[in-house]
């Protein structure tokens, strides 16, 4: 008598749903973009895909319609949401932390990983939120100073001062990236690490980008951090 084969047992896939947010000043980020990295996250976690849902709005709308559906989706099939950072969910830290606290809901951050700690969400909500207003507070001073040095905007013969400005707020971008950065600095200096190669394997271990988007924080970049 023959042995019968095996029964395959069909392997189950978590069922999530994706959300992309972009602005209109995106480039890099642009929904097919944050879709391409998703996906590539899903299949390594062995997810399915059963619906996406997108935004082109700020972040700090909180009325979104998009997101809307796609938090009505999750609720009524119980699936996480699968966003590819923080900053696409929101750039306002009291709605986002709302949203975290609704046990109706679970959202996933691919570039954190599906088991992230809330405690480094929390801080990197807190960055994201910064980010926001140093970038609204850079526009204006940009424009203010360009206006005061007699430039019209809009104007292609204008294009040379503009750049002399840009030059010089270049020079400011290390200060405005070790504010934000500050957060999460501070509290790792809490914790008793205060050595460069401490705080690269630290900021490493809590999945926190560099400044440059990279997983891995080497001593050179977490120097200049922490000297800028």
């Amino acid at each position: 008598m023959k042995t019968p084969p095996p029964i395959k047992v069909r392997k189950k896939f978590m069922k999530v749903i994706v959300y992309t947010r972009a602005s209109t000043k995106d480039q890099k980020l642009s929904h097919a973009a944050q879709q391409e990295k998703i996906k590539s996250f899903v299949d390594v976690e062995e997810m399915e895909i059963v619906a996406s849902y997108q935004d082109t709005a700020s972040g700090t709308d909180n009325e979104r319609e998009g997101l809307k559906k796609a938090m009505a989706h999750a609720k009524k099939l119980q699936a996480p949401i699968v966003i590819l950072r923080i900053c696409r969910l929101s750039r306002r830290l009291s709605f986002f932390a709302s949203l975290l606290e609704d046990p109706s809901l679970n959202f996933i951050f691919a570039e954190n990983g599906k088991k992230a700690d809330p405690f480094v969400l929390n801080i990197m909500a807190c960055v994201a939120e910064q980010e926001r207003k140093l970038i609204s507070t850079r526009t204006k001073e940009a424009l203010a100073a360009l206006k005061a040095s007699g430039v019209k905007l809009g104007n292609i013969n204008s294009l040379k001062v503009a750049r002399e400005q840009a030059a010089r707020a270049n020079r400011e971008k290390g200060k405005a990236t070790k504010q934000k950065y500050a957060a999460i600095l501070t509290a790792i200096k809490n914790e008793g690490v205060e050595s460069v190669k401490g705080t690269a394997r630290r900021l490493t271990e809590l999945g926190i980008p560099t400044p440059t988007g990279k997983k891995v924080w080497g001593r050179t970049t977490t120097r200049r951090l922490m000297n800028a």
